[in-house]
């Protein structure tokens, strides 16, 4: 009963670092700055079945979410359902709402940058709420634990195969260069400082 109060205090954390991280996927997208690697892999799916990207973000973490519990027996939380169940939603509901990008560069700057905050300022939310990892966390903790290989390497490998799959699911559509730039390369370099300068403020270690 004790631990469930707990939980229950930390869902309201939960759920906002969800719903942030959400709009940060979104905005980046939006820019046309380039975008990380599995929203690099969503886009290409999109592109290619017409199914629109927020759509093809839930199913993609249903799919990773399945794979992880039968192959790598990795532990489920609250944090990983509400995780399928609200960003993909919520992206979509965004993209309806805001379905035209900027076409001026500055506009397109100060868009990505907000997505790279938010984004990296929602994953770190929900994570610290320890109630759970997403489908694509729990996916590369779970690798790494039952080949023995580091973190450090299992998951760039697994960022680099959906980025090389989502730019190839790309090629031809005339849309690679709007998802996969500078802003790419941004995501992949900083992401890890600013969501260790969030832990350090939100006290999580």
């Amino acid at each position: 009963v004790k631990e469930l109060k707990q939980d229950l205090k930390r869902l309201p954390h939960l759920v906002v670092g969800l719903f942030i991280l959400g709009v940060g996927i979104f905005l980046t997208k939006l820019s046309l700055m380039g975008m990380a690697p599995w929203g690099i892999f969503h886009m290409g799916l999109s592109q290619v079945t017409a199914i629109p990207f927020g759509i093809v973000t839930q199913i993609v973490g249903f799919l990773v979410l399945v794979i992880s519990l039968f192959l790598f027996r990795v532990e489920i939380g609250i944090g990983t359902i509400l995780n399928v169940l609200i960003v993909g939603p919520w992206i979509t509901v965004l993209d309806v709402l805001f379905p035209k990008s900027p076409n001026e560069l500055v506009s397109q700057i100060m868009i990505f940058l907000a997505g790279f905050l938010l984004m990296n300022i929602g994953r770190s939310l929900y994570i610290s709420s320890n109630l759970g990892q997403g489908p694509r966390d729990g996916m590369f903790i779970g690798l790494a634990r039952s080949t023995g290989w580091s973190v450090k390497v299992v998951k760039p490998l697994i960022d680099l195969t959906v980025f090389i799959i989502g730019s190839f699911l790309l090629l031809g559509t005339g849309v690679l260069f709007s998802y996969v730039g500078i802003g790419t390369l941004i995501i992949v370099l900083f992401s890890g400082y600013v969501i260790g300068l969030c832990f350090s403020l939100l006290g999580f270690h």
